[in-house]
């Protein structure tokens, strides 16, 4: 499941950044990177609910990022091991309030795949040290 994961992710590379978007190709922010591909994979939440049925709009997560840690451990696997296909919630200002895929990107060992405010668009890049200790939890998704 880890690589199909990984591969659903990659093809939302280049999809435009926009605030509470989610369609492929045309505009998502880190959230709706999430709900797009457990919809597209049909991965559900640790209840056996479709995940993408928790979909969150209207949010400010710097505002309502204890909402999201709890809804993150309600719905999913939460793990202290780093792999390819985790779901990683970042904390930027001392915030928890990113979301990304882990990936196997060749070049720097994991990678990281998000919707990224700077670039305006879902990328992949390698993890960097400095990006590693910004990461608040890790998740699996449950299969």
């Amino acid at each position: 499941m880890n690589e199909k994961i990984v591969k659903e992710a990659r093809d939302w590379i280049g999809t435009p950044f926009k605030s509470q978007g989610r369609v492929k190709q045309v505009a998502c922010d880190c959230l709706g990177l999430i709900i797009g591909v457990a919809k597209n994979l049909n991965i559900n939440a640790s209840n056996g609910l479709p995940l993408s049925m928790y979909d969150q709009l209207n949010y400010n997560l710097k505002k309502q990022t204890v909402d999201l840690e709890n809804l993150l451990e309600s719905l999913l696997i939460k793990s202290d091991k780093l792999s390819v296909g985790s779901l990683v919630l970042i904390k930027f200002d001392a915030i928890p309030q990113h979301l990304g895929i882990i990936s196997d990107h060749t070049h720097y060992g994991f990678g990281l795949i998000h919707s990224d405010i700077k670039t305006n668009k879902v990328v992949e890049h390698g993890l960097t040290e400095d990006l590693f200790q910004k990461i608040q939890h890790i998740y699996k998704f449950c299969e």
